[in-house]
């Protein structure tokens, strides 16, 4: 595939876009300096894919076999987990409302005793900050965080002051960045003594003294950069930068101040005396008052919304690189969603629009924010201006029975109409995850107005399946039953790709039977290709 290779030393830098499989070696000359204004763009190509291999039958049979058993397994587990009746009953001998317990338990899957527990421990008086704790933590904490963890960040939370703006998301919040979540409150309330956390409290920076005094940075030794937790850098007293800044955060917060990791560049900051003020750690800080403003906007013409770090990001000039921001999961911050404050300098938007087969259309602006600016920026995924290649010919009038509750009809294509068919295993991730990409994506979706048709091996079709279990389908949705694989085989032959085994298979079909668009096997962003291939973008 290609790649983007980029060389710095000091604040000079050079890059190039390397083709691997042509080029064996690559000179970059460290000419260039941080660029006022100036635009590139790059069609990078994905690395070559490879067929899976080949399984012979017998052993493709017997993983079939430990493939259901798994499943049912599974299916046996899931059916224990609390149903919303049994979540409004819990509810209500809490005294508490029983839709919002519900969103819990529905998100905590397995781990729906953990957040029953911490919820019963709690004073009925507590409960709906208790409540607020579990809304603002993070979906996949409530998936596998312990009972104990949630007890420690709630009962050494000053509940007097649950009221102030910042209290939950920045105070009581045990989440700062991508760390473990851990207990680390009472520890660091015992650790530090009373009379110093009061010293934090009432003036910050005698915090950051103290670190830099007492915590060593080592920037090799955590070679996969996971966070340490507080705990480990207070015991050990050393850290990477990353893991001081959220050290720094949990202490502040268990001292009562709100904190976080500023969105974007991820300094430590904490809000006192009605100001967000940063805890530099020695570094140069930003004068105060010379932050500049940037404004993104959606170009219109862009097929979807682009979503950071999967379509677009951004970045800031520092040592001869181009730094990416952080801005998304771990702050919660959609960059599209209003003005962002920014230190002035040099900054690059990267924007990137994958197509199907895995090339990626990108461009680079580069651009100055200069103290006090305002600068508006347009967000636009390159197009293609090719059209896509036919991938095979069928004729899909294969024999389909209608699943239970529904009927079927092939659709009647005219002219360039298309329709989207997909074999599916219901009850496998691979194939659920077919569905949540459209159900998040089913407003651009409809707008393609094309039938979707689902076709179900009948030795695949899980006992007492509905297509009432998905929810946001397309519009023009139609669930079918094959007896055979013969629909697949033909696919199979027409493209000259292996797909025995691949769930799910999609394509995209015209009224001639013509295939622009397969896809086989595990893949995220399904959905958001067929948008980007019906609307020619």
């Amino acid at each position: 595939g290609d790649l983007l290779r980029w060389a710095s030393k000091g604040n000079a830098f050079g890059f190039s876009k390397v083709s691997v499989a042509s080029v064996d070696t690559v000179t970059i000359s460290l000419t260039q300096e941080p660029f006022a204004s100036r635009y590139e763009e790059f069609d990078m190509e994905p690395p070559i894919q490879r067929e899976p291999l080949q399984i012979a039958n017998d052993c493709r049979e017997e993983n079939t076999k430990r493939l259901q058993r798994e499943d049912s397994i599974r299916g046996a587990y899931e059916r224990t987990f609390p149903t919303e009746e049994q979540t409004v009953q819990f509810a209500s001998a809490l005294g508490q409302e029983g839709d919002r317990i519900w969103m819990l338990i529905q998100k905590s899957r397995g781990n729906y005793t953990a957040i029953m527990d911490f919820l019963k421990s709690v004073p009925v008086e507590q409960l709906p900050t208790a409540l607020s704790l579990l809304e603002v933590v993070a979906d996949k904490d409530l998936r596998d965080t312990k009972t104990e963890i949630l007890i420690d960040h709630f009962k050494n939370f000053d509940l007097s002051e649950a009221g102030n703006e910042y209290a939950i998301t920045c105070v009581l919040n045990p989440r700062v960045a991508n760390e473990m979540l851990v207990s680390y409150r009472e520890f660091l309330l015992n650790s530090f003594g009373s009379a110093q956390i009061t010293t934090f409290r009432n003036d910050p920076s005698q915090l950051e003294s103290w670190i830099l005094s007492n915590i060593r940075i080592e920037k090799d030794a955590n070679y996969y950069g996971t966070p340490l937790t507080p705990i480990g850098v207070y015991n050990i007293r050393v850290s990477d930068e990353h893991s001081r800044k959220i050290f720094a955060v949990a202490v502040l917060r268990t001292s009562g101040i709100p904190a976080r990791l500023r969105a974007g560049t991820l300094q430590t900051e904490y809000f006192l005396n009605g100001n967000w003020s940063v805890m530099s750690f020695g570094q140069k800080a930003a004068e105060t008052g010379t932050t500049a403003t940037l404004v993104l906007q959606n170009d219109p013409e862009n097929p979807i919304v682009p979503q950071y770090e999967t379509h677009y990001t951004l970045a800031k000039f520092g040592d001869g690189k181009y730094n990416t921001l952080v801005y998304g999961y771990e702050n919660n911050i959609d960059p599209l969603k209003g003005a962002l404050p920014m230190d002035p300098g040099f900054y690059a938007l990267v924007t990137g629009n994958r197509m199907p087969g895995g090339k990626v259309l990108s461009s680079i602006t580069w651009f100055e924010l200069k103290p006090g600016e305002k600068k508006n920026l347009m967000i636009t995924l390159r197009k293609s201006n090719q059209k896509p290649a036919v991938i095979a010919t069928v004729n899909p009038v294969w024999a389909v029975e209608p699943l239970a509750g529904n009927s079927f009809t092939w659709p009647v294509l005219e002219g360039e109409d298309q329709m989207v068919i997909a074999w599916i295993e219901p009850d496998k991730e691979t194939s659920k995850h077919v569905f949540q990409d459209l159900g998040s994506l089913k407003t651009e979706v409809d707008k393609l107005g094309c039938p979707f048709v689902f076709l179900i091996p009948k030795d695949k079709l899980p006992a007492g399946f509905t297509s009432s279990e998905w929810k946001n389908l397309p519009d023009k949705s139609q669930f079918g039953v094959i007896g055979s694989l013969a629909s697949l085989e033909e696919l199979e032959k027409a493209s000259g790709k292996q797909l025995s085994g691949q769930f799910p298979v999609v394509i995209v079909a015209d009224s001639q039977g013509r295939v622009t668009y397969l896809s086989s096997g595990y893949k995220i962003g399904i959905g958001e290709e067929l948008i980007k291939l019906g609307s020619g973008n």
